[in-house]
């Protein structure tokens, strides 16, 4: 009998954390993305054989934003740094500092993880991975923008990704290729293909 009383208000509140936690992560998003900072992350070129898993598209990001020269041990034994950039000449992020705890002077940080501390006495650098590494599309855009993404290792080409940042948190917005946004350019490069 005594169970009984409790399985309507387990029930009640098992339906409201149901609710709750979406809110909650659609609510934290659209403030990084109203609040946050806009960056552009420049691109890598990505494994050939494995660009696409699904319907996203899976990002490396160039070198100045993965690696990070830092001279101090004690960052061995940390997992998450939490990071501040500047905008380079041509726009793209670069990184400012890396620091062990939130900084208090600002609130465009982002937490990053670690993905190991190469240290040597002579040069140390972080490894950085970031937390928004895939681009999600529509399925049928899927096999077009494989095919434009694995030609990103042609000098003509360039791409980034718009990242939103602000205290901590990132908000993935767009990729860009040739300075327009993936769909954009996939609706351009299918038109000239079908004058062809």
């Amino acid at each position: 009998m005594r169970l009984k009383k409790y399985i309507i208000p387990v029930f009640i509140l098992v339906v409201l954390i149901q609710i709750v936690v979406p809110f909650k992560m659609i609510w934290d998003k659209e403030k990084v993305l109203s609040q946050g900072k806009i960056y552009r992350f420049k691109t890598a070129p990505i494994d050939p054989n494995d660009p696409f898993r699904g319907k996203y598209i899976r990002l490396n990001f160039d070198t100045k934003l993965t690696r990070f020269p830092k001279r101090d041990s004690t960052f061995k034994t940390i997992k998450t740094v939490y990071v501040t950039y500047l905008a380079d000449k041509d726009g793209y992020a670069q990184i400012e500092n890396v620091y062990k705890n939130p900084p208090a002077h600002t609130d465009y940080y982002l937490e990053v993880p670690i993905a190991y501390y190469d240290y040597h006495p002579e040069r140390s650098n972080l490894i950085l991975t970031y937390p928004f590494t895939k681009f999600y599309m529509q399925e049928h855009k899927a096999p077009k923008a494989e095919k434009v993404y694995r030609q990103l290792t042609t000098p003509a080409l360039h791409s980034y990704a718009t990242v939103s940042i602000y205290k901590g948190q990132a908000a993935l917005i767009n990729v860009f290729i040739n300075d327009k946004p993936i769909d954009a350019y996939l609706i351009e490069k299918n038109e000239a293909v079908s004058k062809e």
